[in-house]
């Protein structure tokens, strides 16, 4: 995982690899009343980098507008707010994969969403070393 400290207006999708949107309601109503946040999101999705989206999170497709044609799975308070305008598949899975898009209805399914964000993203295994 890599820490930034970057603010949002100064971010460009074409320096990360991959985004991952974490759960919780707060931070992503925060995130939803930001431009720069419906930018990255939009970009991110727009290029096809992967995109992991936790939960509550699943209503930022809805507001950068990429959630049309998509199939999802997220907090069940979410679901009318992203399938409302049509277009978007709610799905009742646990974790769906819609091409580089990654979605989980909770936290339950995190070890099987990173591991997927960080294959798609290319990022190698780390070498584990045997002599021990």
């Amino acid at each position: 995982m890599f820490m930034t400290d970057a603010k949002l207006s100064e971010v460009l999708s074409a320096d990360f690899a991959a985004l991952l949107l974490p759960d919780g309601p707060q931070s992503i109503a925060t995130l939803a009343r930001d431009p720069h946040a419906k930018r990255l999101v939009k970009a991110f999705v727009e290029t096809d980098k992967p995109v992991a989206v936790l939960g509550h999170a699943v209503s930022l497709l809805q507001v950068a507008e990429v959630a049309s044609g998509r199939t999802v799975a997220g907090a069940e308070a979410t679901r009318e707010a992203v399938t409302i305008e049509g277009g978007t598949t709610w799905s009742e899975e646990p974790l769906v994969i819609d091409s580089n898009l990654i979605t989980t209805a909770n936290g339950s399914e995190l070890p099987q969403v990173l591991a997927t964000l960080v294959t798609k993203a290319g990022v190698p295994e780390p070498e584990v070393d045997q002599a021990a």
